[in-house]
């Protein structure tokens, strides 16, 4: 089922940027349109000055020297992927307060690498504390891949490639709507043979059955300019609806102002969903196809006790890829009654790496 998109004035936008006041603020021309259509452009700007780094705070180089689960995506083709990284705690390895480095062997989906050995491209990086913070923090910058280890840097096991990223911005995900997870077997070790892939050109009823039992998903888009974007989607089991065997939708709840996936959709028309089931097949399923934003989509319900539905996404699915044996941790959810309509700064945690 395709449905074009109904998002009032798509058509009438402005790309002349000569004339668009707010052409010098970070963000694509997507997310901005946005912004003005649904009245969060001061929220967002006020983003942009206090949230928005370009560089490592301190809060944020103590906050990734604990990690060893992340997520990283870029553009391949016209289809952002997005790969799961688990590794030794703290191995994501800070270089300069604008770069950072982590191995390649870290990446467990098997899919192939995010970057080639000899090109540069815009990656996004994702590491979330599941366990005490519930805060997220967003990392987007230039990505290369090189052979060796960065200098300084060292790690125990098989030699790896690295990825190396040029940091261009670094922000927070609040932490209103994370569940708190509890870790029932610890990081898991590298994978010793390639994880098994099949791939569908429809939701099969086995993709369907798990898709309605998620919380968490992680939204991978990129702009007109082939920037990414990467960013966890969390919601009451079954939040991604499936419509039928080539559609999905989801509700894009109200959040920080910025609307960047929301943008990105706007300008290039796609997206994947990658999701983790951590806590019965410890299997990776990702959708993607081209996508759309609607003010409400047909037989698809919000499952929050809140009206806080900003727009629906609209996927037409062109291609399921199930992933089986990967090294994924055993976790558990510990807490998810999430305060859906808060806008409480302290719920939130907004100024987590930034103030003092």
């Amino acid at each position: 089922m395709t449905v074009g998109s109904n998002t009032p004035g798509a058509e009438e936008s402005s790309t002349d940027e000569t004339t668009d006041p707010r052409a010098d603020l970070p963000g694509s021309q997507g997310e901005h349109e946005l912004q003005a259509e649904l009245g969060t452009a001061d929220r967002a700007e006020a983003f942009y000055d206090t949230a928005m780094q370009h560089a490592l705070t301190s809060q944020m180089k103590s906050f990734l020297m604990d990690r060893w689960m992340g997520f990283a995506s870029a553009l391949d083709g016209d289809r952002p992927v997005t790969e799961p990284c688990f590794a030794d705690e703290g191995f994501i390895r800070i270089l300069a307060d604008d770069r950072i480095a982590w191995p390649a062997a870290a990446m467990v989906d098997g899919s192939g690498p995010l970057v080639g050995p000899n090109e540069e491209r815009f990656l996004s990086l994702v590491t979330v504390d599941w366990w005490d913070t519930t805060v997220g923090l967003h990392i987007n910058g230039s990505a290369h891949r090189r052979v060796a280890p960065p200098v300084g840097v060292s790690r125990d096991g098989p030699a790896t490639d690295w990825y190396v990223l040029d940091i261009e911005e670094a922000y927070i995900h609040c932490a209103k709507h994370i569940p708190e997870l509890a870790v029932d077997d610890g990081a898991p070790e590298g994978p010793e043979v390639a994880p098994s892939r099949t791939t569908y050109d429809r939701l099969v009823p086995a993709v369907e059955k798990f898709i309605g039992t998620q919380v968490v998903s992680f939204l991978g888009t990129a702009d007109s300019e082939g920037e990414t974007d990467l960013s966890p989607r969390i919601g009451p089991p079954g939040f991604v609806q499936v419509l039928d065997e080539h559609t999905l939708a989801w509700p894009e709840y109200r959040g920080n102002g910025i609307h960047a996936s929301m943008g990105n959709i706007r300008e290039r028309g796609v997206a994947t969903l990658t999701f983790l089931d951590w806590w019965n097949t410890e299997a990776i399923v990702r959708v993607s196809g081209s996508a759309t934003l609607h003010d409400e989509v047909a037989g698809a319900t919000d499952l929050t006790d809140v009206d806080r539905t900003k727009k629906w996404v609209l996927m037409d699915v062109e291609e399921a890829t199930v992933t089986t044996d990967p090294p994924l941790p055993s976790l558990s959810v510990e807490s998810f009654d999430p305060p859906w309509g808060t806008d409480d700064e302290e719920v939130k945690k907004s100024g987590f790496f930034t103030e003092a």
